[in-house]
C-alpha cells in the first residue's frame, strides 16, 4: 500500500503542487485537472502539508514574480497594440517608461526564490505543453519538487 502512495506521490504532487502554487489552483480544480486521478481528500492533504497556500502567497509578493508579470503584461499589451495599429499617446508613453524603470529597480534587487519558481514554472509548462515526452516529465519532476523544497530551505534564511 506504501508503494502505491509513492507512486501517485511520484506522478501526481509535482503537477499539483505547480497548479497550487504557480497557478494558485483551487483543490477542486487540481483534481479536474489530473482527470480525478486522486482524491480530494489527497489534494487537501497535501495543500497542507507541502504549505501550497503559504507557498503561493509568498510567491505572489515576491518581487521576481511582480518583475514577471509586469513584463508579461507589457509584452501583452504591446502586442494587442501592433494587432490594431495603435497610436501610443504621451501619457500611455509615460506610464510605460515609468513601469520600465521600476522593472529595473525591482530587478536590483534580486530574489533567487521566486526566479527559482519562475524557472520552475516555465520548465513544467515547457514538459506538460511543448516537450510531448511523458517519461522525461515522470523522470525531472519527483527531483524538480525536491529541488524546490531544498532552495526554500536554503534561501529562505537569507531573504
Amino acid at each position: 500500500m506504501a508503494k502505491r502512495t509513492s507512486d501517485k506521490e511520484r506522478k501526481y504532487l509535482p503537477l499539483a503542487d505547480a497548479l497550487a502554487v504557480q497557478k494558485g489552483y483551487s483543490d477542486e480544480e487540481i483534481y479536474a485537472a489530473l482527470g480525478q486521478a486522486v482524491s480530494l481528500s489527497w489534494i487537501a492533504r497535501k495543500r497542507s502539508e507541502q504549505k501550497w497556500n503559504a507557498r503561493h502567497a509568498e510567491m505572489q509578493t515576491s518581487t521576481g514574480y511582480i518583475v514577471e508579470t509586469m513584463r508579461k503584461l507589457l509584452a501583452n499589451t504591446v502586442k494587442a497594440w501592433d494587432k490594431e495599429d495603435a497610436v501610443i499617446d504621451g501619457r500611455t508613453s509615460d506610464v510605460f517608461s515609468k513601469v520600465t524603470s521600476n522593472i529595473k529597480k525591482l530587478e536590483e534587487n534580486f530574489d533567487i526564490l521566486a526566479s527559482t519558481q519562475i524557472i520552475v514554472d516555465h520548465l513544467v509548462e515547457y514538459l506538460t505543453t511543448e516537450a510531448h515526452d511523458p517519461k522525461a516529465y515522470s523522470a525531472l519532476m519527483p527531483h524538480i519538487v525536491e529541488f524546490t523544497q531544498y532552495m526554500r530551505e536554503k534561501y529562505r534564511s537569507r531573504a
